[in-house]
């Protein structure tokens, strides 16, 4: 394994530790609250993602590197929506504060996980990885994906 992703493995475990120290602390000396369950459901995609990045590090030129990155995915599809219902909770909107709506804005996300679970190998997820190292053509699926996260991210940077 080459030096450069040694020590991303080890940058990513240490800001996992910290993460969990964080989450920790702020779970147990505050009061429980649905924008506090959001944070830290949010921060937990976060470390799941952070994680999932020690994994990928780990099996890269692997023939398991493949479905390794597609799982991946299915902990980023859900990072917008998080985002979305937290911002929303935590500067009191009413637009979504409903159990109905909440889940509505959830469901995309979790169908596009089922998906991409029972389709793998979907050329509408990942078109083409170089052996096994490396991602170079992404699908629709994962392009429109990542575009909305960007779009939420800003949304909600702009409304905080």
């Amino acid at each position: 394994m080459p030096v450069d992703q040694q020590v991303g493995i080890v940058i990513y475990t240490v800001q996992l530790m910290a993460g969990m120290l964080v989450i920790t602390s702020i779970w147990t000396r505050s009061r429980k609250s649905t924008s506090l369950t959001l944070l830290t459901a949010l921060q937990a995609i976060v470390l799941a993602w952070l994680l999932c990045a020690i994994i990928e590090n780990l099996v890269r030129g692997t023939p398991a590197y493949p479905i390794v990155v597609r799982r991946i995915l299915v902990v980023l599809y859900f990072l917008a929506p998080l985002l979305l219902l937290f911002t929303f909770e935590y500067l009191d909107l009413p637009l979504l504060r409903s159990r109905r709506a909440r889940v509505l804005v959830l469901l995309p996300s979790a169908a596009l996980a089922l998906y991409t679970l029972a389709n793998p190998y979907s050329p509408w997820i990942i078109r083409e990885i170089d052996g096994y190292f490396q991602v170079t053509r992404w699908g629709p699926v994962f392009i429109a994906s990542t575009f909305t996260t960007y779009l939420v991210g800003i949304l909600c940077a702009a409304l905080l």
